[in-house]
């Protein structure tokens, strides 16, 4: 069994003991995050699951990939060209680095768009959790916990259907590499353009609802770049 079918068997149970119309759950879960005061959430909710970051006010922020593409296309250039970097090579698997998720006691191995810290990767790894961003929800985010939260989102991708999980996992990785590339320097308009994807609006226009969003979706699934 995957995370996120235990997260809605758990929640059914879970549900049938409540009488909330509109019933929350937030498992319990041992991330740790680089950037002080901050975690990570599991929130399910009907047939919802979705991934937060939440402060130690209790100010919870969800990302959007639209948010997320935005955030890597205008981070500052080393943390950019690391961020492709690394989705890039967890793409073509050219390393292996997992995280140990535990959900209310039950353990799952979550694949890491990160790799393990070696010699090799210590500065670059450093270099991602002493960088941040700011949030719209007024506080500061590093790097290294984005990228904890892609591989969350990444794996979500995956587990969703049991089949061409590969293709799913690439269509998430090849969106956030060639839009958040094109929004900061127009590569891939060629590219794009044959796909018919609109280069000359912005991405909130293009991402307007969740249908659309899924058709659109589709032309990252299998394309060689």
């Amino acid at each position: 069994m995957n995370w996120l079918k235990y997260l809605d068997e758990t929640y059914n149970e879970l549900k049938k003991s409540n009488s909330t119309k509109d019933f929350h759950f937030y498992p319990k879960n041992n991330i740790l995050l680089t950037t002080t005061d901050l975690n990570i959430v599991f929130l399910k909710q009907t047939t919802k699951t979705k991934i937060l970051f939440e402060d130690c006010f209790g100010r919870r922020l969800y990302l959007t990939d639209i948010d997320i593409i935005n955030i890597i296309s205008k981070s500052p250039q080393q943390i950019f060209l690391l961020i492709i970097k690394y989705l890039t090579n967890y793409k073509e698997k050219f390393f292996q680095n997992e995280l140990e998720l535990n959900l209310n006691e039950k353990i799952f191995l979550i694949g890491l768009v990160i790799p393990a810290e070696e010699k090799d990767s210590f500065e670059s790894l450093t270099l991602l959790r002493n960088n941040f961003f700011l949030s719209d929800a007024d506080y500061n985010i590093s790097y290294y916990d984005l990228l904890i939260l892609i591989s969350l989102i990444v794996d979500k991708e995956i587990v969703v259907y049991e089949e061409n999980q590969d293709l799913r996992k690439q269509k998430q990785l090849n969106k956030y590499i060639i839009l958040s590339s094109f929004y900061r320097d127009r590569s891939y308009k060629e590219l794009l353009n044959t796909l018919d994807y609109n280069t000359e609006i912005t991405i909130d226009k293009i991402y307007y609802n969740s249908n659309i969003s899924k058709k659109i979706d589709l032309i990252f699934e299998d394309i060689s770049y």
